[in-house]
């Protein structure tokens, strides 16, 4: 995490290190790193003193965690483990479950493995192979495992797979078996359901797998709200069975491989029926021998000799064979791709699968922008930050290849990449020293800016038709003054001048600067080349910080440099985001520590991102929250403003800020300014055609009638939520009707556009999770908004796992740790005997006691937040040092190219 990195830059003589805007911690994008367990030696304590501060660490109720995890120090579990479906099971009595209950919607960060496999741990000793979860869904729902130790060189090594079970436990339903990151399904139906996860599901089916992902790993299962992508080799797909789509590896290939495959071994054992060949020649359809004798049913030991059976239904068996029998092909040293022989229909699918999940592009009207046209062509946005993944498969036609970018971190021990300033502006990761994996925060920050839109693949970004200049100003201990002066002066094409001389030249300047980064001291000579890069027509966009303070941050407070403040999915302040008079805007920044849309992710900034804990980088889609997340998405609709209207020089944009035309007001704003919000939340579609109209070119009103969330839920505690009605893009609309089709959804008549509350009784219902559409009609178009909730008797209350919390002298290394466990959805901490110093506070879980902590399937947080840990200043005793801890989440695209 930043947090150490940080302490250990501390120790470097005569550098000013800025503050990076976000940590590592967040899945696989980033997180943790050696130093996790106590089983590790830990740094030397820090010294004893009279001083004592203390905290509440908060947890979001829908958390969970799997009750047998590989933690040693977790406290005893009081019931049964969840290795069974039922404690017992006798066909005369009732059940005795001692599947683990969990909430819908929510998350569990869980463990499997084999005996033997991953670091020594109780799950390991004997083996974990099962974790069976009992949960009440709704029809359409996802159920999602990312697998956090996924091997890519090896992916059968720790592979998991997913199963959807009746709760009689006689059929199964569906099963998602591929070895890739990340198993998704599609629950069939209303009711309750056994889910299980499985590092060996042909041990639980009695099926003729070969292989069986021998290894141990974290993972996240979560079950979240209708229509998310689905991915992996599933059951209920629609292919033809026996049959396979292979492509075989060239013999260089296979024998780098594997030394002792021969890339004709697999060929020879199969029968290859018709050669569809592709330009190299070597895609074929290939018949699979399928041993179905093996697949009709197998017995279940759920924990007592009860000749339970467990029924793979007749329609499903060849299917069921054919899983099988590709997964084996895929682990072949000589195949580079298996799959089933897919059945396609003419059904229309988003390009963008993770597009659903960027709910922050919607809640600023950014559809309707591109409604009009406008994707931010013949634009460039500098991005200076810790440099960029060049070969990220949702940025690397967007990088502006004319320039290629600039390094500009001049110190060796902080750049990581062997040398000083140069022209590859690639990021080498800033967790290599530390023992933590890396940020790619640069990555992120791009990625909400300008990745590719209908590539069929990961997210999109605000404006896709622009270029990315990276600038590389952060190395792995932060960036200098120095350094980010000479990367702005780069990018705003300054190469002369006492500020800004022996820069190097570029020829195709910025249109506009990003910075998510920032520093609490004011320079002069950083004010005058604010000054000197908007007279030359740049716009300037910079984070305002995660203090959660009105103190300024440089240089988002200095004159010229729009300064974006965060908002959550419901426009409230982001919990962590600075305030003050220097905020001249509100743009999503995120909120970990809930899931309001109810898709089973916690609500963070969804972008593109890097996890270099493997062997070698893979590109993943993580969820971060801050005001880094936020700037980029201001910095993204001046892009378009500037594509639609190349006049949008900085002083027409201010007037226009500050007239409201940019802007949706928030809170208590009136049309004038808040600390919080500024001139208000950002608007795309205002901001574009605001531009158009500056030009000469005013739209064409489009009334059309916009919702947000796109879906709602309460969960099992909630009873009221707030939507908001807007007509999208101008002109006359009437709000006509709101109805809901369930008796347990109140909502109010409909009475213009504006904020609506919506109330959920429970009184009489039984214990269940439930669905509702509210429809809401106006007399241009009509939205169906989803909503979910839950009865239940379950204690909604957060538990990620047993927590270490680590005090940090930057100064020195030295440390102080305690441990906590969960009491009521919270962790309580307190740590004595200190002496007056600045420290850095951080904490986290270690579910499978690898001390490399932050994995996916693990939780962390830091104070005040892991997008801008804060120094805490210590000298009396002081309480209520609050901060979130959440699971760390990245979307792995299986279109992505690896």
């Amino acid at each position: 995490m930043t947090l150490y990195r940080i302490a250990k830059a501390a120790r470097q003589p005569g550098v000013i290190f800025l503050a990076l805007l976000l940590s590592a911690c967040g899945g696989g994008g980033g997180g943790g790193g050696g130093g996790g367990s106590p089983a590790e030696p830990l740094p030397d304590p820090i010294p004893q003193g009279n001083l004592l501060i203390r905290g509440t660490i908060a947890v979001a109720p829908a958390l969970t965690v799997d009750v047998d995890t590989n933690e040693p120090d977790a406290p005893p579990y009081s019931g049964p483990d969840n290795d069974q479906p039922y404690d017992s099971f006798d066909t005369t009595t009732t059940f005795t479950y001692s599947a683990q209950a969990v909430p819908n919607p929510g998350t569990v960060g869980g463990f499997a493995a084999f005996a033997g496999k991953g670091a020594s741990g109780p799950a390991t000793r004997n083996g974990d192979l099962h974790d069976w979860y009992r949960v009440k869904l709704v029809a359409g729902q996802t159920l999602s495992l990312v697998i956090a130790d996924h091997v890519e060189s090896d992916p059968s090594r720790n592979d998991l797979d997913l199963l959807l079970v009746d709760l009689d436990l006689t059929t199964l339903l569906d099963a998602a078996a591929s070895v890739g990151p990340v198993e998704t399904l599609t629950v069939p139906a209303d009711g309750e359901y056994f889910v299980l996860v499985s590092a060996c599901a042909s041990e639980q089916l009695g099926l003729p797998f070969s292989i069986c992902g021998a290894g141990a790993s974290n993972y996240l299962l979560t079950a979240g709200q209708n229509d998310a992508p689905e991915s992996g080799l599933r059951l209920s797909a629609d292919f033809v069975p026996g049959e396979a789509l292979v492509r075989y590896r060239d013999e260089a290939s296979a024998a780098a491989a594997d030394s002792s495959a021969t890339p004709t071994a697999l060929a020879s054992a199969l029968a290859v029926e018709t050669a569809e060949l592709d330009k190299a020649g070597n895609v074929h359809r290939v018949a699979l021998p399928l041993n179905l004798n093996a697949t009709a049913s197998a017995a279940v030991a759920p924990g007592s000799s009860s000749g339970l059976v467990l029924t793979v239904p007749p329609e499903l068996q060849a299917k069921f064979a054919t899983l099988a029998a590709i997964k084996n092909l895929q682990r072949q040293p000589d195949v580079e791709i298996a799959e089933p022989n897919y059945i396609r229909t003419a059904l229309y699918t988003p390009n963008d699968p993770g597009y659903k999940y960027q709910w922050h592009y919607p809640l600023i009207n950014l559809p309707a922008a591109w409604d009009l046209g406008i994707f931010g062509a013949n634009v460039t946005v500098a991005v200076l930050d810790t440099g960029i993944l060049p070969r990220h498969p949702d940025l690397e036609s967007q990088i502006d290849f004319v320039t290629g970018g600039y390094d500009f971190v001049s110190d060796a021990f902080s750049s990581l990449d062997g040398d000083g300033p140069d022209t590859d502006p690639t990021d080498p990761g800033d967790g290599s020293s530390s023992g933590f994996t890396s940020s790619f925060h640069g990555t992120h920050v791009a990625g909400t800016i300008a990745a590719a839109m209908n590539n069929d693949i990961g997210v999109t970004g605000i404006a896709p038709g622009a270029r990315i200049l990276p600038v590389r100003v952060l190395g792995a201990y932060g960036g200098t003054s120095f350094d980010i002066r000479r990367g702005i002066c780069f990018a705003a094409g300054l190469s002369t001048g006492a500020q800004c001389a022996n820069v190097p030249a570029n020829s195709n300047p910025a249109d506009v600067i990003n910075m998510s980064l920032g520093g609490s001291d004011p320079s002069l000579l950083e004010q005058d080349l604010i000054d000197a890069v908007r007279a030359a027509g740049v716009l300037i966009v910079a984070a305002a910080g995660n203090s959660a303070s009105s103190a300024p941050l440089y240089p988002a407070a200095y004159d010229g440099v729009i300064a974006v403040s965060a908002v959550g999915p419901d426009k409230a302040r982001a919990p962590y985001s600075s305030f003050g008079s220097f905020v001249d805007v509100a743009a999503p920044g995120g909120n970990l520590s809930r899931d309001l849309d109810g898709d089973g992710y916690v609500d963070g900034v969804l972008s593109t991102g890097g996890n270099d804990a493997g062997p070698r980088i893979n590109y993943v889609y993580p969820f971060f929250q801050g005001t880094s997340m936020a700037s980029p998405h201001v910095a993204g609709v001046l892009a378009l403003m500037r594509a639609a209207n190349s006049q949008m020089l900085p002083d027409v944009v201010d007037a226009l800020l500050a007239a409201g035309e940019l802007t949706t007001p928030l809170g208590n704003q009136q049309g004038g300014r808040t600390d919080a919000f500024g001139y208000g939340l950002i608007d795309a579609q205002k901001a574009v055609a605001a531009a158009l109209e500056a030009g000469g070119n005013r739209p064409a009103p489009r009334p059309w009638l916009g919702v947000n969330p796109a879906g709602l839920n309460f969960g099992a505690t909630l009873e009221a939520l707030k939507i908001t009605l807007r007509n999208n893009s101008g002109g006359a609309l009437a709000v006509e009707a709101i109805e809901s089709d369930a008796a347990w959804l109140t909502v109010p008549p409909a009475n213009g556009l504006g904020d609506y509350t919506l109330l959920v009784d429970r009184s009489g219902l039984a214990d269940g999770s439930y669905a509702a559409t509210v429809t809401i009609r106006s007399d241009v178009n009509e939205v169906q908004l989803p909503v979910i909730m839950q009865k239940s008797n379950l204690t909604q209350e957060g538990n990620v796992g047993h927590l270490y919390v680590r005090l940090i002298d930057p100064a020195t290394g030295q440390i102080r740790q305690v441990e906590s466990n969960a009491v009521a959805g919270a962790y309580k901490w307190v740590i004595r005997d200190l002496p007056p110093g600045s420290y850095q506070l951080v904490a986290f879980t270690d579910a499978d006691n690898d001390n490399t902590v932050c994995d996916p399937g693990e939780a962390c947080g830091s104070y005040l937040t892991v997008d801008q840990p804060l120094l805490i200043d210590v000298q009396t005793d002081m309480s209520k040092l609050n901060f979130p801890v959440n699971f760390g989440v990245a979307l792995s695209d299986p279109g992505a190219p690896k």
